[in-house]
């Protein structure tokens, strides 16, 4: 036989390459080495869903690419139900959890960087699980496996050691804490799992061509050069950050080897490689329980207390039943009930989107059923694998085994104490997978060529076509939308037509019409558009018209996707607010909205006192429209009065300067003129630099009758603020007041200077040059428009 028959054609060896079943599985690898790497610098706040759309569609793809592998092959490999049974249930009680959410396409596609424990993201994270099921006995897809994880965590290690020592390549994003794969937390946790498997393989490790790593010399040079970098880089990180999370799991994962050693040591061929792993475990204890004795440049992730978080998963649970408050729906949960006691700490602000623990996520946003499902699993494979390496030692693959649990216990560790990501959560899932295929033996099942069997299979390569179509579908939208918003965000930032603006913004969100993100951002591009057009000459009211309802429309709908997001509420709130001069009611709209950003958000001293300004806002209304009498006195007053209401708790929850200048405006307004004076008084001891509060207490200073008094305020406004023009306008009437004229003219040419074509200043600096002004009292002068 000729070399050319017996060597098989490139047709052949392609079709062995990409065929089904390797098709699925070289998909799987792409995932888990392209994880912590997949990233657009323009877009680094979004890497969490750029992951999670990556995963998506690989395993669309690589799920389908099974299907028709076990069709063609007409056989499947058999475990126990409950390997399978159990992750398809967790995925359709995620479901559960999505359905009886408030969030809607959140909590089925997710978004931010708690997404990937959505409905779909996690379904595609069980499919993952299952190829590495389907395929975790062959020690081929093992090595392969184990490699994309490893090769991954080491390159996004290298590219984070770039940027910590000053070379960027993740564009404007850089500093020095950056990593592509997510926090330097995450990071260390994956590196810690790298770690762990390198020096486990290496310990179990003969030179054989039996070998399950290793059966060759260029897998040892690969493994060499991975692994020993793998290490290096979680020992420097630990070092480098002081992350009792990355050295507990170093801890853990090590420990975990040193453990099976002792326990069989002639399992491990070479003894003396011990002396390796005992060495990092003392030195992940020490970094564990001793702080390091220098400063990190990396910062410090900011993140809630454990108590917390815990307080806010039972409240949530309460609430919102044992579904708890959805799929990446944290943000939600964590401005509902949050303690006050946050407002104390530096991070009074942070709208956290998880908690510590990814568990604690979990419980808080999944809820009590299928967090305890997903517990009940993790703890049965456990089970499981504690009994195949501590009562059944004989088993030919304790040491792949012994390897693989290592790095899963450092993982399974790192959920209870830190909050995860999706790269993490994914090789969890494929280290389960590996395990499972390990400790539940398989039975190769036939599926007959006909019959119901035959249809199954058939019917099965359809719903999955069909339905990863639709998936692909709505992530080339999804992809597409971030696409336009990229390019808005570059048009705003070069002052570009608001036209277009509108128009890329109102492309992503048509394309995304149930994600309430491309909502609120479309509300947005239509305030500024209204904003555009009202400055300009010959713009038909019609047009300005269909902006403003189009932005009041958009910003209940932002609302009615998704209630109990605080964003939507908040936004709805400051679009009605800004439209209440155009649009009657709108003040009054815009008061309801404020009230209910209280509601989903009730700890925030932010939200209370913009809930003041727009009481204080729609009682100028009233005053400016309700005719005089007691009608008008005692709406005018109500609303004051809650507004002083809302004021007083902002200011009870945290003392900020908006909060006290909103209340002492509103004591101004209440005839409270001394208080109102002497809170402002007391603010600007606090903030001296600031010129509107200088502004502001002329003003009262005036209402009060010292003018004397608002004549230094306003002049000390100017000094901070040279071209502040209501400043300018107010001293001239003061200076005109106290007759002192040619200060005043001299105050209005300045004004022309900064707004040649305002009218009202040309006719007032008319009147003062040619002397035929009547008294003004400056009293009653009232803020000018100004350019």
């Amino acid at each position: 036989m000729s070399n050319k028959q017996q060597r098989p054609s490139l047709k052949s060896r392609v079709q062995a390459w990409t065929g089904g079943g390797a098709l699925a599985a070289w998909l799987l690898f792409a995932a888990l080495a392209l994880l912590p790497l997949v990233l657009v610098p323009s877009w680094a706040d979004a890497q969490g869903p750029i992951k999670v759309m990556l995963l998506s569609s690989l395993m669309v793809v690589a799920l389908f690419a099974f299907v028709l592998h076990v069709y063609q092959q007409r056989s499947i490999a058999r475990r126990a139900h409950w390997t399978w049974v159990v992750p398809l249930l967790l995925v359709a009680l995620v479901a559960a959890s999505a359905i009886g959410s408030s969030a809607g396409f959140s909590a089925w596609i997710g978004s931010g960087g708690q997404g990937y424990t959505a409905v779909f993201p996690m379904l595609a994270t069980v499919i993952a699980y299952v190829l590495a099921l389907a395929a975790g006995q062959s020690p081929r897809f093992l090595r392969f496996g184990t490699l994309a994880v490893v090769s991954g965590a080491v390159l996004a290690g290298l590219w984070a050691a770039l940027e910590y020592t000053g070379i960027p390549l993740s564009g404007p994003q850089h500093f020095a804490g950056f990593s592509p794969s997510g926090t330097w937390t995450g990071l260390l946790v994956l590196l810690s799992l790298a770690a762990s498997w390198s020096v486990g393989l290496w310990l179990a490790s003969d030179a054989s061509v039996t070998d399950t790593w290793v059966p060759t010399p260029l897998w040892r040079r690969v493994w060499g050069v991975f692994g020993v970098l793998a290490t290096v880089l979680a020992v420097a990180g630990i070092l480098l950050v002081d992350s009792w999370v990355g050295a507990l799991t170093l801890l853990v994962g090590i420990g975990t080897l040193v453990a099976l050693c002792l326990f069989d040591p002639k399992r491990f061929t070479a003894t003396k490689r011990l002396i390796v792993p005992m060495a990092l475990f003392a030195l992940a204890l020490i970094v564990f329980i001793l702080p390091l004795p220098w400063t990190s440049k990396v910062p410090r992730e900011a993140q809630i207390s454990y108590t917390h978080a815990a307080h806010i998963a039972q409240e949530t649970l309460k609430v919102d039943g044992p579904f708890g408050s959805g799929p990446a729906t944290y943000t939600e949960s964590y401005t509902r009930f949050k303690a006050e006691g946050v407002n104390t700490t530096p991070f009074w602000q942070v709208l956290f989107d998880r908690s510590p623990s990814h568990i604690l996520t979990l419980f808080t946003t999944w809820g009590l059923v299928p967090t305890l499902v997903y517990l009940g699993f993790v703890v049965f494979v456990l089970v499981r694998v504690g009994h195949a390496l501590i009562l059944r030692r004989e088993r030919e693959d304790w040491q792949a085994i012994a390897v693989l649990t290592s790095g899963w216990l450092a993982l399974l560790i790192a959920q209870g104490v830190y909050a995860s990501d999706a790269t993490l959560q994914v090789v969890f899932w494929v280290a389960t997978g590996l395990l499972v295929a390990r400790v539940s033996p398989a039975v190769r099942l036939t599926l007959p060529a006909h019959g119901r069997g035959a249809l199954l299979s058939s019917g099965a390569i359809v719903v999955v076509g069909v339905a990863g179509a639709v998936y692909l579908f709505t992530a080339g939208q999804w992809l597409i939308g971030e696409t336009l918003i990229a390019r808005a965000v570059q048009v705003q930032q070069e002052d570009g037509s608001k036209a277009d603006l509108l128009e890329l913004v109102g492309g992503a969100a048509k394309r995304n019409q149930w994600h309430a993100g491309y909502t609120r951002a479309l509300v947005q591009a239509h305030l500024q558009q209204v904003q555009a057009l009202a400055g300009q000459e010959d713009v038909e009211a019609e047009i300005i018209g269909h902006s403003v309802d189009s932005a009041m429309a958009l910003a209940r709908k932002s609302v009615e996707l998704n209630p109990v997001d605080v964003r939507n509420a908040r936004l709805a709130a400051s679009t009605f607010g800004a439209l209440s001069t155009v649009v009657a009611g709108a003040d009054i709209q815009s008061v309801d909205y404020h009230r209910y950003a209280v509601q989903l958000d009730p700890a925030n001293p932010l939200q209370r006192t913009a809930l003041a300004q727009a009481l204080m806002r729609a009682a100028d209304g009233a005053m400016a429209v309700l005719p005089e009498g007691d009608e008008r006195t005692q709406t005018v007053t109500q609303l004051l009065e809650e507004a002083r209401a809302q004021a007083d708790a902002s200011i009870a929850l945290r003392q900020t300067a908006e909060g006290v200048y909103i209340r002492a405006l509103i004591l101004e307004r209440l005839g409270y003129l001394d208080q109102a004076i002497q809170e402002l008084e007391a603010l600007i001891v606090r903030t001296p630099q600031d010129p509107v509060l200088r502004f502001e207490l002329g003003v009262l200073q005036l209402r009060s009758g010292n003018k004397e008094r608002a004549l230094l305020a306003m002049e000390s406004a100017l000094e901070r603020a040279p071209t502040y023009a209501n400043a300018k306008w107010y001293l001239a009437a003061i200076y005109e007041d106290l007759g002192n004229l040619e200060e005043a003219i001299l105050q209005l040419q300045d004004l022309l200077i900064l707004d040649p074509e305002n009218t009202t200043v040309q006719q007032r600096l008319q009147l003062l040059q040619t002397q035929q002004q009547d008294a003004q009292d400056a009293a009653q002068t009232k803020p000018i428009d100004t350019l």
